[in-house]
């Protein structure tokens, strides 16, 4: 019976804790991806962080059809969602893309580039999140969302 117990325990505590959610992307009911998407901890410039890694890959029949390969890293401030790190690395037939933020002093902003994201700024990964940690109310807080240097109107 103590064992039973051990068990039950260690199953509650592995639901609790689960920072690892996989999804299967149907199209007409068949499998064409996966998406796994990964919470953890962390600290960002002395702010303490979600940081959200996505990784979306079609199976090894889609692959031979149209291969999608894309990573995703946000590290976004763990109050507010906004975004403090941007990271993305995909590839589909004939397209590749790197984008990268860098914090310079007080300002975030793409590499190689001009653009500066607002402190403020949220991006889909911050509603997901917000939606993944079941706080809806915030999401009536936004009224643009941010994606690579250009914004968009967001209504909940």
């Amino acid at each position: 019976m103590q064992q039973l117990s051990l068990y039950c325990f260690i199953i509650f505590y592995s639901i609790l804790l689960c920072n690892e959610f996989n999804y299967k992307i149907n199209m007409f009911g068949i499998n064409m991806a996966n998406c796994k998407v990964v919470y953890s901890d962390t600290v960002l410039n002395n702010q303490d962080a979600l940081k959200v890694q996505y990784s979306v890959k079609t199976n090894q029949l889609i692959n031979r059809i149209f291969k999608v390969n894309n990573e995703y890293t946000i590290i976004l401030n763990r109050n507010a969602y906004n975004q403090l790190y941007y990271q993305k690395n995909t590839y589909q037939p004939h397209i590749k893309n790197t984008i990268e933020t860098e914090i310079i002093g007080d300002n975030i902003k793409y590499k190689n580039s001009n653009i500066i994201i607002n402190p403020s700024d949220k991006n889909i990964f911050s509603i997901l999140s917000i939606i993944q940690n079941n706080e809806l109310s915030k999401l009536s807080e936004i009224e643009v969302i941010e994606r690579e240097g250009k914004y968009y109107h967001f209504n909940y």
